[in-house]
């Protein structure tokens, strides 16, 4: 029997429940009694039996707003996403829960890494610029040398032509 019908319409589970009560109904059997006294005991215990148990159904039927209940329920387990459990009738520990708090706690040290990550990446760019800085200051300072020595090479040059 395929239950995802009923389990998707309740009123049709309503009738299946129905239908096990009459045939629970029909289950019983008295063969130790006469025949006749036999079926009258089976025809007023089935029609007993089976009156009471659907009127018990449908007074929790509505009672309890099954219909509507069910609903909601199915049209929240269909826009949840596969794995999400939380909310499901199902008599399990949700699992989400206590994986809910480890991921939490795993999001903050992955959090964490990355902020660390980042201060580190600002501390590396900043001492990687002041180096660059630094060199071309060194650069400039060996340029402003150069032209210096060219300086005094070329007087001495003069120089030492003039002798």
């Amino acid at each position: 029997m395929d239950l995802k019908p009923l389990k998707e319409n309740p009123e049709l589970f309503r009738l299946c429940l129905r239908n096990i009560i009459h045939e629970l109904a029909a289950c019983f059997n008295e063969s130790n009694m006469s025949e006749k006294e036999s079926r009258f005991i089976k025809l007023f215990l089935q029609d007993n039996f089976k009156a009471t148990l659907q009127h018990r159904i449908d007074s929790m039927w509505n009672e309890f707003n099954i219909t509507e209940k069910m609903t909601v329920l199915n049209q929240m387990e269909k826009e949840a996403p596969p794995d999400f459990v939380a909310w499901r009738p199902t008599g399990e520990v949700p699992v989400t829960i206590l994986r809910g708090y480890f991921l939490s706690n795993y999001k903050e040290r992955l959090l964490k890494k990355i902020e660390n990550t980042k201060k580190k990446k600002a501390f590396l760019s900043e001492s990687l610029l002041s180096s660059v800085q630094d060199r071309d200051k060194c650069v400039e300072t060996i340029c402003q040398n150069e032209k210096v020595l060219l300086g005094i090479f070329k007087e001495y040059q003069e120089i030492i032509e003039h002798e």
